[in-house]
């Protein structure tokens, strides 16, 4: 199995991945950037408002980057009128 590297980006910077996850092919790759790029969106928008673009860039072993995700969030608010 081969290390990959999974580095967040926000607007804020880069949290760059230092241990790595060993898996077995790029579909499992794809997938794992995937599911943590939805877990880190998901902490972002529970902890208080969130918007903007969000990235995972997977790296290998070498510092190669294999691929990256992205996802764009915007969460508005919406205010319901009281009856009349």
């Amino acid at each position: 199995m081969t290390s990959y590297f999974f580095d967040f980006v926000t607007e804020g910077g880069i949290h760059a991945d230092r241990h790595g996850d060993d898996l077995p092919n790029l579909e499992a790759v794809r997938r794992e950037a995937i599911l943590y790029l939805i877990e880190r969106a998901a902490e972002m928008v529970i902890d208080a408002p969130a918007t903007g673009d969000i990235r995972v860039i997977v790296r290998d072993g070498n510092g190669s980057h294999i691929l990256s995700v992205e996802l764009r969030i915007h969460q508005t608010e919406t205010v319901e009128l009281a009856a009349k």
